[in-house]
């Protein structure tokens, strides 16, 4: 199963997922952005580490992502997925919700700490195989990492299952502050999926083993039938 690992150049998170994702039984093939799109017709599902990705990519993925194949996007991937709308799922693909700057600051680029999987999770196309409470190791970079989330969507994200994992430490409680939750993220949110449960906006990068969880089930999902189409999300942007 192909899965491109779309990057700017040489990404140096991107070395580490690849390596994650074959050891997981998937096959993952390189994609810079300066290549042309043709290239990505041949994947399975689509890994995002970095933004600027441009118009034209933009819409393939969305494509693609109706197609019901899997996109997955950390760090900068999960901004370009936020602010193109393929997160949550609203309809229309309009924009709901926003990463904005850390609302904590701390010395250094990068920290480690944990995501627990939410107790109302969705069963989707990155969560079989995981269980409720479950505690996954996770690394975060600073930047824009930080879920905005307006009260009436948020409502909705938790009802549907779609924050599905927040950060916890080690006893598994959500902790509002820092260092376990680093952003400063509404609800200790890390990561937010959309209704069909293909696609996937993780701000923090999976470490170690337990993160082969997640790639699994993405090779799972990829070859599950496809569910029916999905009817968006009711909430609607005020002012859009």
């Amino acid at each position: 199963m192909r899965i491109a690992l779309i990057q700017m150049s040489n990404n140096t998170k991107a070395n580490g997922v690849s390596l994650a994702m074959q050891a997981a039984g998937l096959e993952p093939f390189d994609f810079f952005l300066q290549e042309p799109l043709a290239k990505l017709r041949e994947a399975r599902g689509f890994v995002l580490v970095d933004e600027g990705l441009g118009e034209e990519l933009v819409r393939m993925l969305k494509e693609q992502s109706r197609l019901g194949k899997p996109i997955l996007g950390f760090g900068k991937g999960a901004l370009v997925l936020v602010d193109n709308g393929l997160v949550p799922g609203i309809e229309g693909d309009r924009v709901g919700l926003r990463l904005v700057e850390d609302k904590r600051d701390w010395e250094g680029y990068e920290l480690k700490t944990l995501v627990r999987v939410a107790d109302d999770y969705q069963y989707n196309a990155f969560t079989r195989g995981l269980g409720a409470g479950q505690l996954l190791p996770v690394s975060v970079q600073k930047g824009l990492g930080c879920f905005e989330i307006p009260a009436g969507l948020l409502f909705e994200i938790q009802v549907q299952g779609l924050s599905l994992f927040q950060y916890a430490d080690e006893q598994g409680e959500r902790v509002a502050e820092f260092p376990v939750n680093p952003t400063g993220s509404v609800d200790n949110i890390a990561a937010v999926s959309n209704k069909a449960g293909n696609v996937l906006a993780m701000v923090p990068y999976l470490e170690g083993e337990q993160g082969e969880l997640i790639w699994r089930s993405m090779g799972e999902y990829i070859l599950a039938p496809r569910t029916a189409e999905v009817a968006p999300l009711g909430y609607w942007p005020r002012g859009r």
